[in-house]
């Protein structure tokens, strides 16, 4: 568990959450806890069940205590959204600067994207490390025109999928919250250290390759200089390995466990994210209703051919 000590990472409770505490969490952000005003929440996740799966509930309380939600997402998880009461928007269309002419993957379209720099030979883990801030720079433009028609008074956003979210929302000066569906940021770090292991990498050399990597480098200079934000950071991935950096954007980071069951965080990114004033909030699982949708398998078509 995270130590206590870390006032900034310890939560405020280790009970379970209910789904409609959970959906007033995220109102109060906006000091809209009961009101009757209706307000618009905006959800942006990607094409992963596991991440998307435990937001569903939350959606569903705040469409139950009168709310408007409106989910950024894929075509494939149109009825676990909708059955929420949600609506969806489908982020192949929403973001046409990422997706025009190239394949919509899991991870955006990070393979096309690995071909068009010449990386189709490395690991996923390097391959992310040195493109993401490149698809973040495509996304922005389509997220923010999606968030200025959608006027949402809070975003709700998986971190590790759709970090996206986070940055529209700071450039728009909307509160946002993040929902990490693992145990915790001591989990993330293994999960990070696991996948360099898997690649036969090492931590430093997927670090020092993406700090080598002059479009990552210049597609961090050109967002931050379009936003007018340090919304991106050049070293974000060696303060230390394995932060979340995009979480210093968000008012809470809710964490899909109980404080008991989160993987221990070595102190050195305990103190990074309390540098950052990061707040983790351990929630415990969120279980939607009884017979509810739920999110399968990530099934998409290619030229009509179906894959999974």
């Amino acid at each position: 568990a995270l130590p206590r000590s870390s006032c900034s990472l310890a939560p405020c409770s280790t009970r379970r959450c209910s789904t409609s505490e959970m959906a007033r969490t995220g109102a109060s952000m906006c000091s809209i806890a009961g009101d009757a005003q209706q307000h618009i929440f905006a959800f942006v996740f990607g094409m992963a069940s596991g991440h998307l799966n435990p937001s569903l509930p939350l959606a569903r309380a705040l469409k139950e205590l009168g709310h408007e939600v409106h989910y950024l997402c894929r075509e494939q998880f149109r009825s676990a959204i909708e059955d929420t009461g949600a609506h969806l928007h489908v982020d192949i269309e929403i973001e046409p600067e990422l997706f025009e002419g190239r394949e919509p993957d899991l991870m955006g379209a990070l393979t096309c994207l690995a071909a068009e720099h010449d990386l189709a030979g490395e690991s996923i883990i390097q391959q992310s490390s040195k493109l993401m801030p490149l698809q973040t720079e495509l996304r922005l433009p389509g997220v923010l025109r999606w968030m200025r028609r959608m006027r949402p008074s809070a975003v709700v956003y998986c971190p590790l999928m759709s970090p996206e979210g986070a940055y529209a929302a700071r450039a728009l000066s909307i509160p946002s919250v993040a929902l990490l569906t693992v145990a915790g940021p001591g989990a993330v770090q293994s999960l990070f250290a696991e996948l360099c292991a898997a690649a036969s990498v090492s931590t430093d050399e997927v670090c020092d390759g993406a700090l080598g990597f002059r479009p990552r480098t210049e597609a961090i200079g050109r967002v931050n200089s379009a936003y007018g934000l340090e919304l991106l950071r050049e070293r974000d991935l060696t303060r230390p390995f394995g932060k979340i950096d995009v979480l210093r954007h968000s008012a809470v980071t809710l964490v899909t466990t109980i404080e008991e069951l989160q993987d221990a965080a070595p102190r050195d990114l305990v103190d990074a994210y309390s540098a950052d004033g990061v707040d983790f909030e351990a929630v415990g699982p969120l279980v939607d209703a009884d017979g509810a949708v739920r999110a399968g398998c990530h099934r998409y078509s290619v030229d009509g051919e179906q894959r999974d």
